[in-house]
């Protein structure tokens, strides 16, 4: 007999656990199902426990559907530890589950997933049950995230500031413009032409001065004074260079 009283204590449900369950059942949240929205003045009698939420006799036979682990306010015993799960401040309870397993409600619309209602059929109850807590396809992790129905993030904003200051950053540096050379193939520029452009890589020619005075009148013989003196200031720089002189290429050729 003491063995048999002892096997029915242990079953039996902590009284104050019960009392903390009815309250806990009675909140105003906690009195709509989290499914339909069917309404329980006193509190529905069906509990979740897998996804610790109070709901209404007919969803409690949707989530039976898929194994989820029910159980019943009045019928079942409780301990204080499966009470306190319940509790807002432990993750339990309905206004959680709002915030997380149907924290993006949106998404259901977009994949076409009908919310029941009190007197739906049962197949719209299974397949909301399914969608939300199998597939968790409204499933937000933060409860706190934003409703949004496509699951995709606003393409970022870019000012024109921003535009401006990048086509500053990647416009291409411009070439140096190439310097003209003072002598041309033949060694003398012609005049009233325009010099010839190479790249700047460094004087590899010399620019004499003597070209660049006008040419003097000549004498009466039709000699050019100012050219002899001109030619040997030119074989003089030549020879300084290892050139050679000119003279005798230009005048005895």
């Amino acid at each position: 007999r003491t063995q048999r009283t002892q096997r029915n204590t242990q079953t039996m449900s902590d009284p104050k656990a019960e009392a903390e369950l009815h309250k806990l059942r009675k909140l105003p949240e906690n009195a709509e199902c989290i499914n339909c929205g069917a309404k329980e003045r006193s509190g529905h009698n069906a509990i979740c426990i897998q996804f610790k939420t109070f709901i209404c006799g007919t969803c409690k036979q949707g989530h039976a559907a898929f194994s989820h682990r029910c159980k019943s306010a009045t019928m079942s015993n409780w301990t204080m530890d499966e009470v306190n799960s319940l509790k807002e401040a432990y993750g339990g309870g309905n206004a959680v589950a709002r915030r997380t397993w149907l924290g993006n409600i949106g998404k259901l619309q977009a994949h076409r997933i009908t919310i029941p209602k009190v007197g739906s059929h049962m197949d719209v109850y299974k397949e909301f049950i399914r969608s939300v807590y199998n597939e968790k396809l409204a499933y937000c992790k933060d409860g706190d995230a934003p409703d949004v129905s496509d699951g995709e993030e606003p393409a970022p904003v870019i000012k024109s500031s921003e535009v401006r200051r990048a086509s500053v950053e990647t416009k291409p540096a411009e070439k140096p413009a190439a310097k003209p050379v003072g002598l041309s193939m033949g060694g003398v520029a012609a005049r009233g032409k325009k010099p010839q452009e190479v790249p700047d890589k460094g004087p590899d020619l010399i620019a004499f001065d003597a070209f660049a005075d006008p040419a003097p009148a000549g004498n009466a013989d039709g000699f050019d004074v100012g050219q002899g003196q001109k030619m040997a200031n030119i074989n003089a720089a030549m020879s300084n260079m290892g050139m050679g002189g000119m003279g005798g290429g230009m005048m005895g050729g």
